[in-house]
Parts: structure tokens; C-alpha cells; sequence
């Protein structure tokens, strides 16, 4: 069934999610030394507000208020949850009002523009305190309803693989698998998400693209004998999720196989450690140690995995050297792979639940597929 409305779902609308989240941004905030936070950027606005779009909030013990352009009121009166709506024109009017609601307080700003950070700083007379962290600290432990979308958007990516292997074959281009991803993942309620790292809403990688870990998608053909990779990102609702299937078309060589199996091999050891008993450094760790048993570390060239939610990549990051507790809660990716230079690539990913023991948010088989 097509969701007409992706950013009004039931599980959102309860107001002790958004409290909560508020509360504890505002005791993050308080640990800095400020008492009142200013959001500007979509994810947090979204995340306390309800609301995606062009406002900026301000957060205070006294609850949250939504300042918004008249452009976007109405979307404002249909999205929020347990927050005040106060209409400003664009511009140094918005400003006004927010310097109203904050006078005399500390002020801590979320990842806004340098341009808005300033004319913030401006307008208060003094310095607020920049800390993304405060916000990623929070968000890095999913609630209740945030896992309900981040799961349904699971169940939707598991069907655009298999509408993936109904549509990869030879004399097909690399856009074209793409395009009808896309369509699909439109029609089932989600969308792509745009992130500024690429020009490229899916990764589809064909033969030696696929040595690529962020390949461009072009108007290769796929062709006998080699590797597709297809690295999707959807979001659902406004929540991420993220992964990736290698595909064989064709007879492959002994080469390729052998590369496959020593990263799913890689795959599942790191899957296993997304516990909470380990931390994010032991799951890098588990992925290369299995990696390098087999002759392939070399070719592993970027981090095992990330948080994943309202951003694409975010908090906590699984990469050599970092330390970070897994919290029940958490979820984020696993994604080793293997790289050979103008010859092909493999990676497996899938999303995570963070638990007792870890659960596969997408569940799409990861046995090597011959199409």
C-alpha cells in the first residue's frame, strides 16, 4: 500500500518520546553550560520536534517552539508534536523572535550554517556554544518508535533485493538498475536519501566500477563474468537504512568466489560482535583479523561500519582504534570489503540492532546469488 504521508506516522505522534528526547538534549546541554539549545539542521528538528523542513527550534526547560516561515506554517501545524509554532518572516525577522525566546541564557546551536551561526552570535552579544555532539550523543541510542521505522524500513529494502535480482542481468546498464530501485522504493513509501558525499542516490557497480567503494553509477552494461555491487540507502520515514548485496552474473572465477566467501566470512564474524558486551573497535578488529587470515587485509580500505539513523553516517563510528561501548539500542552497519584495482570489488553490509544479541535489521541472503 502506497504511505501518502511519510513524515506523520502513528508511532510518532505520542509527545513522551519527544519530551524524553528534549530532556535529555537539555542535560547534555547543561553539562556544557547552557541552558537552552537552537536547532537548526532537519534531523534534530525532526527528532524534537516532529517536523522536517526550514525552521529553526529552541529548546528550554519551559518546552520547544517552532519558528517558521510562513511558507511552511501549515506543514509545521500538520508535523509537530507537543511544540509551539511561531510564525516569522524569513530572514533577520526569524532571528528577532529567537533572540526573544533566548535573552540572558547560555545558548548551545546544533550543526547550523557558519552564515545562521553568526547572525545567532550576533544578535545575542556573545559566543554560543557549537557541539553537534550534544545532539549525536543522544541520538546514537534509538527509542521505541525510531526502531519501528527503522525496522519497517528493513522489511522494504529486503524487497528491493529481490526485485534486484529479478532485473541485473547482462546488456543492462548500471543507471537503469538504479532508476528502477528507485521507482520501486518510491512506490513502497520510502525515499533515497541525498547526502553530499555523492552525486548519487544508490551505489550500483558493475565489473571494475565495484573496485570502487564509492562508485559513481554510470551507463556501464553489466556483462558475463563479473561482480555487481548494490549499496542501497533508503529512508523511511525519515530513518536510514542501509546495505549492500554482491551479485554474480554469470560464470565467475575461482578468484572471485574465493574473495566472496572470505568476506561474508568477514561479514558474519563482525555481525556476531555487535553486542552489547563489545565495543565498536572489537567489531574493526573481528572483521580484518578474518580478513587478513585469508590473504585480503591489504584490500579492506575504509572502516567496518557507522551508526545509522536520521543521518546516513553518523555516531558510533566501527573503525580501528575506537573504543566505544555498544549500547542496547544502537544500530549501525557492518560492512567489510575487498577492493582490486580495475578488477572487481566485494561488499556485504547489512544494518544492526545493537543487543543481548545483535538482530539483523535487513535479512536479504547473503549466500553468494548467481543471476
Amino acid at each position: 500500500m502506497l504511505i501518502t504521508n511519510v513524515f506523520l506516522p502513528e508511532v510518532m505522534s505520542n509527545s513522551s518520546f519527544f519530551r524524553s528526547r528534549r530532556q535529555k538534549v537539555l542535560s547534555e546541554t547543561q553539562k556544557r553550560g547552557a541552558e537552552v539549545c537552537i536547532v537548526g539542521t532537519p534531523q534534530n528538528l525532526y527528532y524534537l520536534t516532529n517536523f522536517w523542513g526550514e525552521a529553526i527550534a529552541v529548546i528550554d526547560d519551559s518546552g520547544a517552539h517552532l519558528v517558521v516561515p510562513l511558507l511552511e506554517k501549515e506543514r509545521a501545524e500538520e508535523s509537530v508534536v507537543d511544540t509551539e509554532i511561531v510564525e516569522a518572516d524569513r530572514g533577520v525577522k526569524m532571528f528577532d523572535v529567537i533572540s526573544d525566546l533566548v535573552k540572558n541564557k547560555n545558548v548551545a546551536v546544533d550543526d547550523v550554517s557558519l552564515s545562521t551561526y553568526k547572525t545567532i552570535a550576533s544578535k545575542l552579544g556573545k559566543t554560543p556554544l557549537a557541539e553537534q555532539e550534544i545532539f549525536f550523543n543522544v541520538r546514537m541510542v534509538k527509542d521505541e518508535s525510531e526502531l519501528s521505522l527503522i525496522s519497517q524500513g528493513g522489511k522494504i529494502m529486503d524487497r528491493l533485493y529481490s526485485l534486484a535480482t529479478e532485473i541485473v542481468d547482462t546488456g543492462i546498464s548500471e543507471r537503469k538498475i538504479s532508476a528502477a530501485l528507485v521507482e520501486q522504493m518510491i512506490v513502497d513509501g520510502a525515499d533515497p536519501p541525498a547526502y553530499e558525499s555523492t552525486l548519487n542516490p544508490l551505489i550500483v557497480a558493475s565489473g571494475p566500477n565495484g573496485a570502487l567503494p564509492h562508485a559513481y553509477t554510470t551507463d556501464r552494461e553489466i556483462k558475463n563474468g563479473e561482480f555487481v555491487i548494490l549499496d542501497l540507502v533508503l529512508r523511511y520515514k525519515g530513518y536510514v537504512i542501509d546495505c549492500t548485496r554482491t551479485f554474480a552474473v554469470g560464470t565467475i572465477s575461482t578468484e572471485m568466489k574465493n574473495t566472496y566467501n572470505a568476506v561474508l566470512k568477514s561479514q558474519i564474524e563482525g555481525v556476531t560482535l555487535t553486542d552489547t558486551k563489545h565495543t565498536t573497535g572489537d567489531v574493526d578488529t573481528a572483521c580484518r583479523e578474518s580478513l587478513r587470515k585469508d590473504g585480503y587485509a591489504e584490500y579492506f580500505v575504509h572502516g567496518t561500519g557507522h551508526g545509522i539513523g536520521l543521518d546516513v553516517h553518523e555516531p558510533p563510528w566501527l573503525r580501528a582504534g575506537d573504543k566505544v561501548t555498544l549500547q542496547e539500542g544502537m544500530t549501525v552497519t557492518v560492512e567489510p570489503g575487498v577492493y582490486f584495482h580495475s578488477k572487481f570489488g566485494v561488499r556485504i553490509e547489512d544494518s544492526v540492532l545493537v543487543k543481548e544479541r545483535p538482530q539483523l535489521l535487513t535479512t536479504f541472503s547473503k549466500e553468494l546469488i548467481t543471476l
